[in-house]
């Protein structure tokens, strides 16, 4: 994670086509390190969620029926 995160540092300089990319990669290196916890086809509580990206894949991958609440 800490390479990841050492090539990706200097956002302020990038265009938002890289920070999109950079902010896909964070987040798949998020879902591969959760999902092997998910079963197939139970339901999923994402307590700050965020956009609900996890929740996303868990419902596309693992037929998850996903609820999901963030502050914001």
């Amino acid at each position: 994670m800490k390479k990841l995160l050492l090539k990706i540092y200097y956002w302020p300089c990038l265009s938002q086509v890289r920070i999109d990319e950079n902010q896909k990669k964070i987040r798949d290196k998020e879902w591969g390190e959760v999902k092997e916890y998910i079963l197939p086809h139970s339901k999923l509580l994402d307590v700050g969620c965020g956009a609900g990206y996890n929740l996303i894949k868990a419902q596309e991958e693992l037929n998850c029926k996903c609820f999901g609440v963030d502050p914001d």
